[in-house]
């Protein structure tokens, strides 16, 4: 019988529909909510208290002004190991709007204390919360158990510790549960990518002479929208001289003929799952043999790196591909040669780096989707390129989520699966 072939990135099922099965979002909230559960078993927490949108909405199936939560106090969701969250929605019309909107947290929802900007009030109002949330841990059998925690300020600290909650930092556990995917979250990540896929091919379709950075940004922000786009995270352009050293904010710059122009972008689409992939451009018809081998040496330590993918193996195998940079010296990492895990936090472990991966490496494993991304710019150049790629982990390898080819001005490549792949391409396309 025959059945959809769902692991192929290529084959997109798309929004919910009545006339196919495709994304299952019932399907979606139960397991998501069983993983994470099953890792808090694992992780020895009796709940988790949850501030992070992302996380929110992994847990809840909910989601309030993306953006703006990321940095506020406003709401929150209380986890158990076993049985539903309590929802905590902003008190008004936030609370009245979930309550027809999202029916299965109905039952489960309480307003939300905040205690952001109260001033001389702040005591009152932070001790408000934490009896509220120590009634909840009670409510849900979770009382003496260890609490794992995703953000915290100092007013929360001293009045979790004041009623007797031990607290503890719960992002790896968090984390242990998002970073395998389940098979709708692959479809979503595929769906993600295809936005991304549409948006590129419109910003390089507005790149030529006197438009500006801004209005790439522009292109960018309005197809992504159009396409169901629910925020973009951190989204780059860059061009010419902006691209060496890269510059991750984009200005007013006016785009030049001949100049090379990197696009990094990073949106969340259906579900909130962050894509995050890289093509740079070239405003003209006809690259420099400089450009080229820029392009080559990026291309060479990216997909050198991306043909080690595979389950099972180990972070310090692809971060041995990276071109050395400041993370060797200052055993950190950089954010310009990088892998990363995606989710709906947009990082996620495991952080690839020649500065951590090296002394502390993480094994990939069947069904992460990871981003990796490289750069070639030697100082004192006058440009730079950046090419990055999001990859979901097989048994045997990797597939490619992100689908956009590369610019056939600055190279003849394409996307290779194998070493042997990249060394071909290259004594075949190797014209500067």
């Amino acid at each position: 019988m025959a059945v959809w072939n769902r692991s192929d990135p290529k084959y997109l099922m798309g929004h919910s529909v009545d006339y196919e099965e495709r994304i299952n979002w019932e399907r979606i909230r139960k397991e998501r909510l069983g993983k994470l559960q099953k890792s808090m078993r694992s992780h020895d927490f009796g709940a988790l208290l949850l501030y992070w949108p992302g996380n929110i909405r992994y847990a809840t199936g909910t989601r309030w002004l993306t953006a703006f939560t990321n940095i506020e106090f406003l709401r929150c969701a209380l986890v158990p190991a076993e049985g539903q969250p309590i929802l905590y929605e902003l008190m008004g019309v936030e609370s009245e709007v979930r309550s027809f909107s999202t029916p299965w947290v109905v039952d489960h929802m309480r307003p939300h204390i905040a205690w952001n900007y109260t001033g001389a009030g702040l005591p009152s109002m932070i001790d408000h919360w934490a009896r509220e949330i120590q009634q909840g841990l009670k409510d849900l059998g979770a009382s003496g158990t260890r609490l794992g925690v995703d953000r915290v300020d100092p007013a929360m600290v001293q009045a979790l510790t004041s009623k007797g909650i031990h607290w503890f930092d719960g992002r790896d556990c968090i984390y242990d549960a998002q970073m395998i995917k389940t098979v709708d979250e692959i479809e979503l990540y595929k769906i993600g990518c295809a936005v991304t896929d549409a948006c590129l091919d419109r910003a390089k379709e507005a790149i030529r002479p006197g438009v500006r950075e801004s209005e790439i940004m522009a292109v960018i922000a309005d197809t992504g929208y159009r396409l169901g786009m629910e925020f973009m995270q951190a989204t780059v352009v860059a061009s010419g001289g902006h691209t060496n050293p890269y510059n991750r904010e984009f200005t007013d710059k006016m785009i030049r003929s001949g100049d090379l122009v990197i696009l990094d972008v990073d949106l969340a689409a259906d579900g909130g799952y962050v894509c995050d992939y890289v093509r740079v451009f070239l405003c003209g018809e006809k690259a420099t043999p400089k450009q080229k081998a820029l392009y080559n040496e990026c291309y060479e330590s990216l997909y050198s790196a991306i043909t080690m993918v595979k389950d099972g193996v180990t972070t310090d195998k692809i971060a041995a591909h990276f071109p050395e940079y400041v993370d060797d010296k200052l055993k950190s990492f950089s954010l310009l040669q990088l892998g990363h895990g995606l989710g709906p936090v947009f990082y996620l472990p495991p952080i690839i780096s020649r500065g951590v991966s090296f002394e502390y490496p993480m094994e990939l494993k069947e069904n992460m989707i990871i981003a990796l991304e490289t750069y070639a710019g030697p100082p004192g150049e006058a440009e730079g390129v950046r090419l990055e790629e999001n990859l979901l982990v097989t048994k045997d390898g990797f597939e490619y989520l992100s689908l956009y080819p590369l610019e056939p001005k600055l190279t003849d490549k394409t996307q290779p699966k194998t070493a042997a792949d990249i060394l071909v391409r290259s004594r075949k396309g190797g014209k500067q």
